[in-house]
C-alpha cells in the first residue's frame, strides 16, 4: 500500500547523467542508512514514520510503499512490473545491467514506458555482480544454482559485487560504500513464500516465484558481521534467519546508539550531500 506520508531524504544527482556509480562513494559518510525489504507487515510497522527525512535504500518492490532515496533493482521481473511507476519516482535508480540482457533499458518489456523513462532522465547508476562459473539447473524450478564462493567486499562500486543471492546483500554492500555509520534492515525475512506487504496472503506480484539463496546470503551476512560487528542491525517486527545473525533493534534505539535522535538524523539527512560534478 502506497504511503504518501512517508518521504525519505532525496538527493541531487550529477547533472551529466553518467551511469557510473563512483560519485556515491562516501556520500552519506557517518549517517545511518535504512534498507527496506518487502515483507508482510512493513506498511503497518509502528516506526514507519521514522523513514521520513532519512536515507533509505529500497530493494525491488519498495515503490509500492514510498519513493526511497535509492531504488535498487536486481530482478528483471521487478523492472518490467514496475516500469510505469519508476517513470514518476524521485528515487536514484541503482540497477544491474544484467536485467536488460545484452541491451539497455529499451531491451526490457514495456518499451514505450522505457522510452518515457529515458526522456525524463531519472538518474540511473549501474553495477555488476560477479557470477560464479559452473553450476546446474534445477529441473523442477528451472532455477540455476551456482557454486558457493568465499564472500568478498568492494570499496570501488565500478568493480563487480559479490554474488550474494539476495537483494539485501547488494544493499548492504551499497550502504558500506556510501559510508553509512550503520545499516538498519527493515522488512526482511529471507524466507521463501513469506508474502509481500502489498499483496493479499498467498498471492505474488508476478507469475515468477521469488527464490532466496538463503545459505549464500547468510554466508555473506555472517562474513559482514564478523568483519564489522554490530554495524548491520535488524528492526524488530519480523523473524527469520537474519535474526539469528544480527542484533535486533528499533529505529529509535538505533538512532540513539549512534548519538543522534531521529529528529536530528532527519535534519542532517535533508542537507544536500556534496556531489562531484
Amino acid at each position: 500500500m502506497l504511503r504518501p506520508d512517508i518521504v525519505p531524504s532525496h538527493i541531487q544527482a550529477p547533472m551529466r547523467g553518467d551511469p557510473s556509480p563512483s560519485w556515491l562513494v562516501g556520500i552519506h559518510s557517518g549517517k545511518p542508512i535504512i534498507i527496506l525489504g518487502a515483507a508482510r507487515g512493513l506498511d503497518s510497522h509502528p516506526e514507519l514514520s521514522k523513514l521520513t527525512g532519512n536515507v533509505v535504500i529500497g530493494t525491488n518492490w519498495t515503490l509500492e510503499l514510498c519513493d526511497p532515496t535509492y531504488l535498487q533493482i536486481v530482478d528483471a521481473n521487478v523492472w518490467n512490473h514496475q516500469a510505469e511507476r519508476i517513470t514518476t519516482s524521485s528515487s536514484i535508480v541503482i540497477c544491474t545491467t544484467s536485467i536488460f540482457g545484452k541491451g539497455s533499458i529499451y531491451s526490457a518489456k514495456s518499451p514505450q514506458v522505457a522510452r518515457e523513462l529515458g526522456k525524463q532522465k531519472p538518474h540511473q547508476c549501474y553495477f555488476r555482480i560477479k557470477m560464479q562459473e559452473g553450476g546446474y539447473r534445477d529441473p523442477k524450478t528451472g532455477f540455476f544454482h551456482r557454486p558457493m564462493s568465499e564472500p568478498f567486499f568492494v570499496s570501488d562500486p565500478t568493480q563487480p559485487f559479490y554474488f550474494g543471492g539476495n537483494s539485501v546483500c547488494y544493499a548492504l554492500q551499497w550502504a558500506e560504500i556510501m559510508g553509512a555509520s550503520s545499516a538498519i534492515l527493515m522488512g526482511f525475512t529471507l524466507r521463501s513464500g513469506s508474502g509481500y506487504f502489498f499483496m493479499p496472503e498467498g498471492q505474488k506480484p508476478t507469475r515468477h516465484s521469488g527464490i532466496y539463496e538463503v545459505d549464500r546470503a547468510l554466508g555473506f551476512v555472517r562474513a559482514l558481521e564478523a568483519r564489522k560487528p554490530g554495524w548491520a542491525k535488524v528492526v524488530d517486527g519480523w523473524d527469520g534467519p537474519l535474526y539469528d545473525l544480527l542484533p535486533r533493534t528499533s529505529l529509535a534505539a538505533a538512532f540513539s546508539q549512534l548519538g543522534a535522535s531521529p529528529s536530528r538524523a532527519v535534519s542532517e539527512a535533508h542537507q544536500t550531500p556534496k556531489v562531484p560534478w
